[in-house]
């Protein structure tokens, strides 16, 4: 195409942006440039990452539900499974460099009705308020009509691929000011962080929304396996059930339950009291697993002979069973993983502003940090 039809073709293109206010708080696809047959719109690594997060949590919902019978979990499990399932019917783009076709889904374009590369920057809000600053890749065809390509807020990986798909295919970038170039990015980042920015918040956020959950797993999850891991070598010693209840407990909206079993047994001539069924359910209450808790009172009633497990080195230390209870551990593995995982992104993200707004103040010309000397 001649200059006189591109700036015709310019003339009757918006520049607003294709996808409004919706895009990735991070860089979600990118161009795989390998082969030199095409080039493809792929995953990045973290988007795979997070799929499989959700794919996991899903998973474990669905499995728990089915083991318990909630239909809640069972519910849950399913939506969630489907909408991960979506990541995979994206519509398949590519670039054919030896046909010289763009290939979107089942529509075919040729090369020679793509006018230009566009580049939009927007701003986004997330639904608590915060705001964020992304890039939109569109194809521009000859008619003014606009296919996207890319659209996320990793601006390294954006402009890579933009400045790599631009000399593959001999195109010019547009922008709404002209000619798109890298640096307009890295300015429009810098004003909109010195106006947006706050990256201390953001720590604060991460460290409470990760760092929390993290707490919980260690005193419900990794204290009782570590525990689990030292008693391997205990005796097991004969016992008399004393008292079983599934004791329950009310908390805000839901009762939780935990084993409350008490078995006495004869240490060298001494009396010793086990009020410990296992490391997991009878320390802390719970509202997983509770028909199973129901079953083992069930089947321990006062004046049963059973046994115990005693620490040698500790006789009054002791545990009726070694079990690993699968469901309550899933659980409790899953999905706090995903709240720590946002935590942590949030965390880094938080730490990394926080480097570049030290680094930007840094930069500042001398005289400019020191005007006062």
């Amino acid at each position: 195409m001649n200059p006189i039809q591109l700036e015709h073709i310019r003339a009757k293109t918006s520049f607003e942006p294709l996808l409004q206010n919706t895009a990735a708080n991070f860089a979600t696809y990118r161009l795989d440039f390998s082969s030199k047959r095409h080039v493809c719109v792929i995953s990045t690594l973290g988007l795979r990452l997070f799929v499989m997060l959700f794919l996991l949590v899903s998973g474990g919902s669905l499995t728990l539900g089915i083991l318990q019978k909630q239909a809640i979990a069972i519910f849950c499990g399913i939506f969630f499974m489907l909408a991960d399932f979506l990541f995979f019917f994206r519509k398949r783009i590519t670039f054919d460099l030896l046909t010289g076709t763009f290939i979107y889904g089942k529509k075919r374009v040729d090369f020679s009705q793509i006018a230009a590369l566009q580049v939009i920057p927007k701003n986004c809000h997330t639904g608590k308020g915060r705001a964020f600053l992304a890039w939109e890749l569109n194809l521009v065809l000859e008619d003014g009509s606009r296919i996207n390509i890319l659209n996320h807020s990793g601006r390294k990986v954006f402009e890579n691929d933009v400045t790599r798909l631009a000399d593959a295919m001999d195109l010019k970038v547009w922008s709404s000011n002209g000619l798109w170039s890298p640096e307009d990015d890295v300015k429009q980042e810098q004003q909109f962080k010195s106006k947006n920015d706050s990256p201390g918040c953001l720590i604060i956020f991460g460290l409470l929304f990760g760092g929390l959950p993290l707490i919980m797993v260690t005193l419900l999850l990794v204290k009782p396996l570590s525990k689990h891991c030292l008693s391997a070598n205990w005796v097991e010693c004969p016992a008399v059930v004393t008292a079983s209840n599934p004791e329950s407990s009310y908390g805000g909206r839901s009762r939780t339950y935990r084993i409350d079993i008490t078995a006495k047994y004869e240490w060298d001539g001494r009396t010793l009291t086990c009020n410990r069924y296992d490391f997991f359910r009878s320390d802390s209450s719970t509202n997983i697993g509770v028909n199973a808790m129901r079953r083992i009172v069930d089947s321990l009633p006062p004046g049963t002979q059973t046994y115990c497990l005693v620490n040698p080195d500790n006789p009054e230390e002791s545990v009726m069973r070694r079990e690993l209870p699968m469901p309550y551990i899933l659980i409790l593995t899953l999905f706090p993983l995903v709240f720590i995982a946002f935590g942590g992104f949030a965390l880094y993200n938080g730490i990394k502003g926080l480097r570049d707004k030290r680094r930007q103040n840094d930069s500042l010309n001398p005289l400019d940090r020191h005007e006062d000397v």
